[in-house]
């Protein structure tokens, strides 16, 4: 099928391209990129425009038919067989997909590990005695190591050190149910300043997580305030990850809310907003 694809493309695409000023209707069906209210092969070019990056009346709500969080090829294979008569997996609307679960393996970061700048954002297990936390201080700083410590609905592995200028991070999370499967991993030291309104890191973490595999993570002027990330951004570089083909990096900004606001670039060049509820992890 993904061979014959460009085929269509070709063929359709010029005549397909002058619809591009068409908008979708407010009632939205998963696929019906033009909003004509039935999908039909019309649909299945729009929907490959937008996965190449070319001019289309395709919004996420409607195109982004698996949920992957990106329109691709694949949404427009599933478009193309919806317009066919064929059953599809429907998944449009929500924050769903990709981003929405990268983030989602991240938000342990920001709720229990920046905030060590400012404090010990995490003093107990759950499941002690059986998670334990350990607090050692020498010359370099204070390091706090975790063993298998139950927080809210991960386990933490490794330590954090806050030394005088430098926080610094061999740290991983797990899932607490079943054989507690990893979730994310981060290594590195971010530069780590003082200041009576706050403590402000900066600098680079490489971050292994089990959807998207390597990447890194680049802070610039956030500042934790008692356990807030009060301000600042965080670019999450996924061009070496294994979700590149669709989402190549993800802005996050703070400002004290609670609540990061996230623009997710697709690698087509189109990009989508995301809410990070930084306390829960849900994302919207």
């Amino acid at each position: 099928m993904r061979r014959v694809l460009p085929t269509v493309f070709l063929a359709l695409g010029l005549a397909a391209g002058a619809a591009g000023a068409a908008a979708p209707a407010t009632a939205q069906v998963c696929g019906d990129a033009d909003g004509s209210g039935v999908v039909g092969v019309s649909d299945g070019v729009q929907t490959l425009r937008a996965a190449a990056g070319l001019d289309s009346v395709c919004t996420a709500a409607v195109c982004d038919v698996d949920g992957s969080g990106a329109v691709t090829v694949s949404d427009g294979v599933g478009v193309l067989r919806k317009a066919a008569g064929l059953a599809i997996d429907e998944r449009c609307g929500g924050a769903s997909g990709q981003p929405a679960t990268v983030l989602s393996e991240l938000q342990p970061l920001f709720k229990y590990g920046l905030p060590f700048a400012t404090g010990a954002p995490v003093a107990a297990c759950a499941n002690a005695p059986e998670g334990e936390i350990d607090v050692e201080t020498d010359d370099e700083g204070t390091t706090t190591t975790f063993f298998s410590c139950q927080v809210d609905d991960v386990a933490l592995f490794g330590d954090v050190t806050v030394g005088a200028t430098t926080l610094t991070f061999a740290f991983l999370e797990a899932d607490t149910a079943g054989d507690e499967d990893f979730i994310a991993d981060y290594d590195g030291e971010l530069a780590l300043g003082g200041g009576s309104g706050g403590r402000p890191l900066a600098g680079t973490l490489a971050i292994t997580t089990e959807s998207a595999s390597s990447f890194t993570m680049t802070l610039a002027n956030v500042v934790v305030a008692t356990g807030v990330l009060t301000s600042g951004t965080a670019t999450v570089d996924l061009t070496e990850s294994d979700i590149a083909d669709a989402f190549t990096r993800l802005d996050l900004t703070f400002d004290g809310s609670g609540v990061a606001s996230v623009v997710a670039v697709q690698a087509n060049g189109g990009s989508q907003e995301f809410r990070l509820d930084l306390a829960t992890g849900a994302v919207s």
